[in-house]
């Protein structure tokens, strides 16, 4: 299959959405602590995407990682390389896609009228030219016609990059006074044109009015700040670290499925740390770099070449 071609089309599913019909209950499984491995393959509850398809290779694009921002999983979009298959979007929908094409088939149900998609995120495309999304389409059922009318939409392209778990919130507009029977959310981490190696995670999500959900830690606001350089790297690289306070820093590498590559703890002094992180024996790609200092959790892009 032709991912660009897939995504285009999904893109065009999206804006005219004539969704089937329903399932499941509104937003199951939000939070991403439920996933299910009985067909072989990893599964968020309530959530399809395409790891059916592609974990014959021994690859998926939908995955879990811990921590998540919290609770002990979130969900993990990578787009991919597949074997026989080309480049793959990482994307997710709450409801069901269609066996045969791949495309959106079914939401779930909803009988209020949501202003606001929310959650929290980390989002980073691989090059500027492949912008992920967030999608919310609010339908019912039209008897009259025997069709599903759109009766509500949102649509957001996260811009730049998110290193750090951060609120986010998708405004839905409505277009009719109609009370809805269905919602159907979709997020991908890339665009029309997928990349190889962009990636949004996601948790915490949740369908409401504008105000944000209680009950959810954020990140406290004394955010640290690192640059990592030089970047791409080969053998090692370096790490300028700002601490608000003397602390332990953990540092962990994982590839784009989320798996741990290497970790290391180092104590640091309040204010500006210089670093040396090795990445020896770390094959080519696309990694993350975590930085966890019981503050602060920030992320970064390591590319090692």
């Amino acid at each position: 299959m032709n991912y660009d071609i897939f995504m285009k089309k999904l893109l065009l599913v999206i804006s005219g959405m004539c969704i089937a019909t329903f399932a499941q209950a509104q937003m199951i499984n939000g939070s991403f602590e439920d996933w299910d491995t009985s067909a072989g393959y990893i599964s968020p509850v309530g959530w399809d995407n395409l790891n059916a398809m592609t974990h014959s290779t021994s690859t998926i694009t939908c995955n879990r990682i811990s921590p998540g921002n919290t609770g002990v999983y979130s969900l993990a979009l990578n787009t991919q390389n597949v074997a026989g298959m080309g480049v793959v979007p990482g994307f997710a929908v709450l409801g069901k896609l269609d066996s045969a094409t791949h495309l959106p088939k079914t939401g779930v149900p909803c009988a209020t009228r949501p202003e606001v998609f929310g959650g929290y995120w980390q989002y980073m495309p691989y090059t500027t030219d492949d912008q992920g999304y967030i999608a919310v389409v609010i339908s019912k059922w039209n008897t009259a016609l025997n069709k599903r009318d759109t009766i509500g939409y949102g649509y957001h392209e996260p811009v730049g990059m998110v290193h750090h778990w951060s609120l986010f919130q998708v405004g839905i507009n409505y277009t009719s006074s109609a009370t809805p029977d269905s919602a159907m959310v979709i997020l991908s981490a890339s665009g029309p044109n997928p990349i190889a190696y962009s990636f949004l995670w996601v948790d915490d999500v949740w369908l409401g009015d504008s105000v944000i959900q209680t009950g959810i830690t954020t990140l406290n606001s004394q955010t640290a700040k690192v640059t990592l350089y030089p970047n791409p790297a080969k053998e090692s690289v370096s790490a300028a670290y700002f601490a608000q306070s003397a602390t332990e820093l953990k540092i962990e590498i994982t590839d784009i499925t989320g798996r741990t590559a290497t970790s290391q703890t180092n104590k640091i002094a309040k204010g500006n740390n210089n670093l040396t992180i090795s990445t020896a024996g770390l094959p080519k790609g696309l990694y993350c770099v975590k930085f966890t200092d019981g503050i602060t959790i920030t992320t970064q892009k390591l590319l090692i070449e």
